[in-house]
Parts: C-alpha cells; structure tokens; sequence
C-alpha cells in the first residue's frame, strides 16, 4: 500500500513550514521530544451481562484504550489507557459503552450508550453503575441516504480547541443499505467537554458522498449544490466551494495499491494532472512500484473529485494545509462532496 499527496499552486517562496506548524501539523519543530508511554488501568465491575457484545471505548489526541482482561461471558472487566505523543499526563479521561449487536454487525448506541468522566489519568476503578446516561439531542439526516458514519469529538476548554486535543466522544454508524429508513440521528450532551465537533460522512444512493463539520450543537447535514462533470481529460465544476482535490487510486496484480491525492483551487475547468507527471524511475524500480501500471492515469484507474468548502475566510494555503489535520478551530464549518468520475 502506498500514499501520495501533491499540493498544487503553492507560490515559490511560501513558509510552507510556518504554515505547517500554525495549522497543527506535526513538524520537527513542534512535535515535541517522544517519551515513553505512561500506563494505567481502569477496573469495571458489575458489567451487565445481555445479548449485545457490550463495549468500552476511550481515545484522545493523546491517549488510547485497550482491553487487558475480559470477564467469562467476554465483557471488558479492566481498560488499559496508554499515553501517546509527547504528552505523558493528559488532563482527562472519557470512557464510553456502546452496545455492539453482532449479530447485525451494528451499534444499538441510544440505548446502550452511557460514559465514565475521569478527572485525573490515574489508576482507578468503577462500577458500571457510575456511568452516566446523557440527555440526547437529534440531527436529521438528508433524504436518498444509504449510509452514514458520526463521530462527536469533545474539547475541555477554548485552549484545548485550538490545540486540536480533542476526545473521542461518540461513534454511530449504518453502512451499506439498500433503503435506511432513517430520518435523524441521535447525539449524546456531554457536559464535562462544552466545546463539540459533529463530523458526519452520509452516502447516498446516486454514489456521491457528503462529509460535513460543524462545531456546537446546531448539528445541519445538508447537502450542497455543488456538480462535477468530466469531459475527456477534464472536469467541469460549478458552485460555491473553496478548493478540490482529486482521488486516484492504483491496483496492480500482487495486491499492490496505491492512493494519490491532488489538492487544488477553485477553477471552473479542472485538467485531470496525472499523466502530465513523471514518476521516478527509483519509485518505479521498488516492488510496489514495479506492480502498477502509471501509463494512462487519466484513463486506467479509480478516479473521484471532492469539492471543498469552508465557513471561514482562508486562504488556499491555509484551507489545504488545516484540512489535512481536520483543524476545526482553523477551518470552522466545512462541507464536502465527493463524486466518482
């Protein structure tokens, strides 16, 4: 598997590492110097025992959960949190259950959904009784869906925001239906994280797809008015978005694969760049390389546009350039469309 990014446009003279590092990409400069993981664990008792495989979930910028110990009918008993990046004491911990039902490979998350809040990154212990169950509030979902992913992302305060340390708060997701027969969603209201990020990816039946991000609980999932049309090795686009990017995807007959992202501004005539690069022959010469056909680009692959757009006033560099680390405090808003072409 490989992956490519090319950036076009970018003015010669650009400090494109100041960019970087103001849009929360890691460079060498803010990274921070790695440390070694610190570790604790989390004791649940009194799991409930029912026909659901029930589930702990807990991540963060800086933290992730794992299961060390199951009890006999295979419910998490004990949660490892391990520490990642530079950060060896995160200021939080947020736990949560989501009913998973095997059977149908899908969430029952109102009903099951419940979390643990944990002020301090110590070793502790809790009855599943000491979960919460948060009010819920709805979003509704656009017409023509056959599927979705929601993810809620929490930040402690306006410093957290604009640092991007966020929390995992909330998984929802239903993949792949001929007909959903949904018309909302339901979100928990976590108070302990007052700064949110609805981020939503909706298919729809004519293949497109819609990723959206809001920030607070006005939660909108709408569809813009936005078209794409290929004509040879073009692309004619209207609407009111901020920039695109290309997404070429490459198979070779070793399982070989290869994704190339082409970010670019708004244009109404788009030249589908591909078969106008040289590769070079040491990328060639490698064995992922030497598996893929690169003649004719433009015509033998996978192709798809993604129209983008943002609430805020950017410029282009700074648009791309936050929109690869989904910087919310930077981006605000933004709403894609993707279209196979």
């Amino acid at each position: 598997f490989g992956f490519l990014s090319s950036i076009a446009n970018i003015e010669p003279g650009t400090d494109l590492l100041s960019l970087q590092e103001t849009t929360g990409i890691p460079t060498e400069n803010n990274i921070g110097t790695p440390t070694e993981p610190k570790e604790i664990t989390v004791d649940i008792t009194d799991f409930p025992d029912d026909e659901l495989c029930n589930s702990l979930a807990g991540q963060g910028s800086d933290y992730f959960a794992s299961f060390t110990e199951n009890s006999n009918n295979g419910n998490p008993s004990q949660i490892m949190i391990t520490t990642r990046g530079a950060n060896t004491s995160p200021n939080d911990v947020f736990l949560y259950n989501t009913g998973f039902d095997c059977n149908n490979n899908a969430f029952s998350v109102v009903d099951e959904y419940r979390y643990l809040f944990l002020e301090d990154f110590v070793d502790s212990s809790a009855s599943f009784s000491d979960f919460t169950i948060p009010d819920f509030r709805t979003a509704n979902l656009p017409n023509g869906v056959t599927g979705f992913n929601f993810v809620l992302l929490g930040y402690a305060n306006q410093a957290s925001f604009e640092a991007n340390e966020l929390r995992f708060l909330y998984q929802n997701n239903i993949l792949n239906q001929q007909d959903l027969n949904i018309q909302a969603i339901e979100i928990p209201i976590i108070p302990e994280y007052p700064i949110v990020v609805n981020s939503a990816i909706v298919f729809l039946t004519d293949g497109r797809s819609v990723t959206s991000t809001s920030i607070g609980e006005n939660t909108a999932i709408n569809i813009p008015n936005w078209q794409a049309l290929r004509n040879g090795d073009s692309v004619e686009v209207t609407g009111d978005f901020d920039a695109f990017n290309f997404s070429l995807s490459v198979s070779g007959s070793n399982n070989s694969f290869i994704n190339w992202l082409y970010y670019n501004e708004r244009r109404e005539v788009v030249a589908i760049p591909f078969d106008s690069f040289e590769i070079p022959q040491e990328f060639l010469d490698t064995p992922i390389g030497s598996d893929l056909n690169f003649s004719s680009l433009n015509s033998n692959s996978s192709l798809n546009i993604t129209l983008r757009g943002s609430s805020e006033n950017l410029n282009y560099e700074q648009f791309i350039l936050a929109s690869l680390v989904t910087n919310s405090s930077i981006l605000g808003n933004t709403q894609s469309l993707s279209i196979d072409l």
